[in-house]
């Protein structure tokens, strides 16, 4: 499978100008919703474990994981 990379945003009228486009010179888009999913049972169990944990309260916030590994690695990476 192919991906196309835009520029720039494009709204829903766009998109299908570019899908007709595409069609008239025989190029099919599928339907990213109708493709078969490329994640895994064990990714899906996951997230469903993730979802649960944020559920009950058992995360942190992003910021604060990130300084929390930079202050954990940082004096290996310099030392």
């Amino acid at each position: 499978m192919n991906t196309l990379i835009l520029n720039k945003n494009i709204d829903f009228e766009q998109y299908q100008q570019i899908v007709d486009y595409f069609a008239t010179i025989g190029i099919e888009v599928t339907n990213p919703y109708e493709y078969p999913s490329l994640i895994t049972n064990e990714d899906k169990q996951a997230i469903a474990l993730a979802r649960e944990d944020v559920e009950k309260g058992n995360w942190i916030d992003g910021r604060e994981l990130f300084d929390n590994i930079r202050k954990r690695y940082a004096s290996k990476v310099v030392g």
